[in-house]
This record gives C-alpha cells, sequence and structure tokens, in this order.
C-alpha cells in the first residue's frame, strides 16, 4: 500500500479543509495517509479505514512548534516504519518532515511544501529589512532549495513571491479550495448598502484608508443609509475602535469565530478588500461562495483568476479610488448587482472546488 503523509491541520473547514478531504479522498482510493495534525491534537493515534485505504491520524509530541529534537526523533521512527512516496507539509511541520525525509530516504520520497508566505507584508509590518529578517529569507530560500521537490503556491502573486523573494524555480499554482457549503443567498440589503471588511487589522491590509474612503462617501450621502461592518483583530484594533465610534454607519464588531464568519459575510452587499499586497486571501474566495461581489485591489492574488467588472470590481488602494469605487457600487441597479452575484458565484464554481483542487495535487504528486 502506497503511503502518502500530509502535515496539516485536520479540519473540514476554511483553508486547512484541503488538506482533509484530500487525506480522505487519497484514502478512499486505496492509499495509506499518515495524517499529522496540529489542530485538533491526538494524543494517541486513530486508526481508520475508509474505503479500499487506511487514515492513520497522529500529532507531532510539540504542540507548538514541531521542531525541536524530539519532534525530529519521533518522525525519522515514524517514516522509517511507513516510508511514505510523498510528504506534503504546511507550515513549520515541513521543516522537520522534509529534512528528515532528505537525509533518511534521499530521492525516495517526493517533498512537497507550501508557500503561504506574503513576504511585502512582513517587510511592512517589520518596517525594514533588518538582519533578523535577511536571515530568514536566506534560511527559507536554502530550505526550499535543498529539501523540497516542488512548492505549491495558492496563486500567481504567491509565485512571484516565491520566485522573487526567495530565489526558488520549483513553483506549482494550484489554488486553494474550500467545501462548497453555500449560505442563503438574499437580495441587496433594503434597509441600506452594507460594506464589509474582515481580516487582520494591519498596515497591509489597509483598514485605515477603507474607513477614510467610507466616512467620505457618508457625509457625501448622510441622508442615505450604507453602512461598514468591520470584523477582525490585529495591531490597528484599538484605532479601528476609536475611528467606528465617531461613526454610527461604521459598525466594529471585534474578532469573530470561524463558526459566524458566513453569516457574517451573509449580512453583507459587498466585501472589500483593499490589501496593498495579499496573496490569496481565504476571506474572498469565502465571500464568492455565497455569491457575494468583492471589491479588490490589482495586489490581491484573486485578479489573477476572474474577470473584471463581472466577478470583481478593481479598485486602487488609496482613499480617493476606493472612495469613488464605493460611490460607483452606490448608483448600481438590483439588476446590476443580482448580475454581480450571480457571476461571484460562478466564480467560485470555476475556479475553488474541492475535485479540481485533488485532481490538480494527484496530478502534481504523480499519484
Amino acid at each position: 500500500m502506497k503511503t502518502v503523509f500530509i502535515c496539516h491541520n485536520y479540519k473540514d473547514e476554511s483553508f486547512a479543509s484541503m488538506s482533509y478531504f484530500l487525506g480522505n479522498h487519497l484514502t478512499e482510493e486505496g492509499y495509506r495517509v499518515v495524517f499529522i495534525s496540529k489542530d485538533p491534537y491526538f494524543e494517541e493515534q486513530v486508526v481508520k479505514k475508509i474505503g479500499n485505504g487506511e487514515l492513520i491520524l497522529t500529532s507531532w509530541p510539540s504542540k507548538v512548534k514541531s521542531t525541536g529534537i524530539k519532534d525530529f526523533s519521533w518522525f525519522f521512527k515514524l517514516y522509517k516504519k511507513y516510508l511514505p512516496e510523498v510528504i506534503i507539509g504546511h507550515h513549520n511541520g515541513s521543516i522537520t518532515s522534509n529534512i528528515t525525509a532528505k537525509f533518511v530516504g534521499g530521492s525516495r520520497t517526493r517533498k512537497i511544501d507550501y508557500h503561504h508566505i506574503n513576504s511585502k507584508a512582513i517587510i511592512e509590518a517589520k518596517g525594514k529589512m533588518d538582519l533578523k529578517l535577511r536571515f530568514f529569507f536566506l534560511r527559507k530560500s536554502l530550505f526550499y532549495r535543498l529539501f523540497c521537490d516542488q512548492v505549491i503556491c495558492p496563486s500567481q502573486h504567491a509565485l512571484e513571491d516565491l520566485e522573487g523573494f526567495f530565489k526558488c524555480r520549483k513553483g506549482r499554482v494550484i489554488l486553494n479550495p474550500l467545501p462548497d457549503r453555500m449560505g442563503i443567498s438574499k437580495e441587496k440589503n433594503q434597509d441600506g448598502l452594507v460594506f464589509g471588511f474582515l481580516g487582520r487589522l494591519d498596515r497591509n491590509k489597509n483598514i485605515l484608508t477603507l474607513m477614510d474612503a467610507f466616512s467620505k462617501l457618508d457625509e457625501e450621502y448622510s441622508g442615505s443609509p450604507i453602512r461598514l461592518k468591520i470584523a477582525g483583530g490585529g495591531e490597528l484594533e484599538k484605532e479601528v475602535q476609536k475611528r467606528s465610534g465617531a461613526f454610527s454607519s461604521i459598525n466594529y464588531l471585534g474578532s469573530i469565530p470561524y463558526s459566524e464568519v458566513n453569516d457574517f459575510l451573509q449580512s453583507l452587499d459587498f466585501l472589500i478588500i483593499p490589501s496593498k499586497s495579499d496573496v490569496l486571501p481565504t476571506v474572498g474566495i469565502e465571500a464568492l461562495r455565497n455569491g457575494i461581489p468583492i471589491i479588490i485591489t490589482p495586489q490581491v492574488g484573486l485578479v489573477d483568476f476572474l474577470v473584471e467588472g463581472e466577478e470583481f470590481l478593481l479598485t486602487q488602494g488609496d482613499t480617493n479610488s476606493l472612495y469613488l469605487t464605493l460611490k460607483k457600487v452606490k448608483g448600481l441597479s438590483s439588476e446590476d448587482y443580482s448580475f454581480l452575484k450571480t457571476k461571484a458565484r460562478k466564480a467560485f464554481e470555476r475556479n475553488f472546488q474541492l475535485d479540481a483542487y485533488i485532481k490538480s495535487m494527484k496530478m502534481s504528486l504523480n499519484l
């Protein structure tokens, strides 16, 4: 029985769901899948017979970073026991697994990692490219080149990040999927247009600029009910809370659990992603899944796969451009809005279905 290792969270929701469903699909087809999960954490190994295969659920010895000596020792024994044909790694789990497999198994095992990094955002958050950051990029670059056979990138933006910052030419673009759980569709809000933002509250996400643009629109149309709903947490949380308190039309909800994301999106007419750089925001895919039109900047990775003016509306990241886009959207008819909703949903169906992801991964892994 051929064996595949997957190092990720064993969850059937959000970003991690792609690994959950890939693992279960391969098991049904007759593979042995050893799924090393951080969340949920398995205190004891769980073995499941699914279809013609076997699914083994286990977790690293360390619950935080799985890069300690005991993690390497534990994985060495696991690797020797099952001798996997493929390892698919996410986050720091791939460091231990790929390095061990390289030294112990050589070229026997195909070692895959995911490039989730947004280098521009990291540099902006740091303020400068200091020595510590340079070392991080060098270390990651060496890891990709020496210990990975392929690096999966969730968008063209991510591939450019991989090649530009890490000088790695092993990348392949495979879009992150989501399980299709469309909420109840609705027409335009009858009590006024509702814009929304969901994400980290930091400078790269450009939330303060969005608030400035919306405030300008709100002042111009003071007699017309429009709202901006913001959900998320981060370094700018206090500033967002302070600014939202000055406008009755801006509602800051704080951080919300993932179980409430669908309801939040369904309460909106438009989701806005005004980021300065974003490789492939999951919240954008979730909005499309629910038929919620999105407004994004050219720096958001979704632009490479969607049709402008139909499946997304394009804006620039400055205050005036955002204001003009919001103003244009406010003037849309109900027919125009219904058209955008339909196109948003079709964009999800075309690009982000699990079946297409699993097919692409199997081709990439030669399974």
